[in-house]
């Protein structure tokens, strides 16, 4: 029976900065963790796939409790002692996850696991790792910030650094490199948000040359707060099959995610 699977669109930053591929290379292909809770912690078995496009994870994950000491035939709707002992763990619950390193996307099948990934990377790559959410409408984002902390984007076009004249010369003589095709700037700020920064933000929106605009404020609490103009889809949606067992493919549900974001598997 065909069941729907939901993926959650979310900001990752290592040591407060998008993460490139670099940062995923130490984490193992296969490796157990346990995530521990007072009496009842929560055993996973996690499996990862890095390629050039992305960093894939899979997780099954359970806990002993509860454990009734009975379960139902359901042959003969008799009680019977149940055969899994304290010792066994029922990894009935799934998790995927993929980080688009093209587009700098996590996309979550939990969003309430978003804190033990972020645990979980922190361990294992020992950086600093958030996870923050996407706000996808500008003006939502607006009606959260009270300031503007940091603006990046990407640039395809090609005269907006020929303004760089001084900086282009010196590339051209000591290092020999050309006009670059692309290439991204990031201003840092600590500005209480403002019309004039509206306006500058809704030129760079607007600007058919300039790509991925990504800004950083905080509210009023002083809670970090991202809107992406590369993205589009603040969830992404599908059904597959389930098993025998009531689970999913987890190969079945990497290729979908693939199919939905037009990445080609390597």
């Amino acid at each position: 029976m065909a069941e729907e699977i939901n993926l959650t669109v979310q900001h990752l930053l290592i040591d407060d900065e998008i993460p490139s591929k670099n940062e995923f290379k130490s984490i193992e292909k296969t490796f157990p963790y346990i995530k521990q809770h007072p009496n009842n912690p929560t055993y996973y078995t996690i499996n990862t796939e890095l390629t050039k496009k992305y960093f894939w994870l899979y997780a099954r994950y359970g806990s002993p409790n509860p454990r009734p000491d009975n379960v139902l035939n359901i042959a003969n709707f008799e009680n019977e002692k149940n055969p899994r002992t304290e010792n066994m763990v029922e990894q009935k619950q799934q998790l995927f996850v993929l980080y688009d390193l093209e587009d700098n996307l996590l996309y979550l099948s939990n969003i309430k696991q978003k804190g033990f990934i972020a645990d979980l990377l922190k361990e294992k790559i020992e950086k600093e790792v958030s996870i923050k959410d996407i706000y996808k409408d500008i003006d939502e984002f607006y009606k959260i910030i009270s300031s503007v902390e940091k603006i990046s984007f990407t640039s395809v076009k090609r005269d907006l650094f020929s303004k760089f004249n001084n900086l282009n010369q010196v590339l051209a003589d000591n290092y020999g490199m050309e006009e670059p095709e692309e290439f991204s700037i990031e201003a840092k700020y600590h500005r209480p948000l403002s019309q004039k920064i509206k306006n500058a933000i809704n030129g760079l929106r607007n600007d058919e040359g300039i790509d991925k605009v990504i800004i950083r404020g905080l509210d009023d609490q002083g809670f970090d707060k991202i809107f992406n103009s590369g993205t589009f889809v603040q969830k992404i949606s599908f059904t597959l099959d389930k098993n025998e067992n009531g689970l999913w493919s987890d190969i079945e549900v990497k290729a979908k995610i693939l199919e939905k974001l037009g990445l080609k598997d390597d």
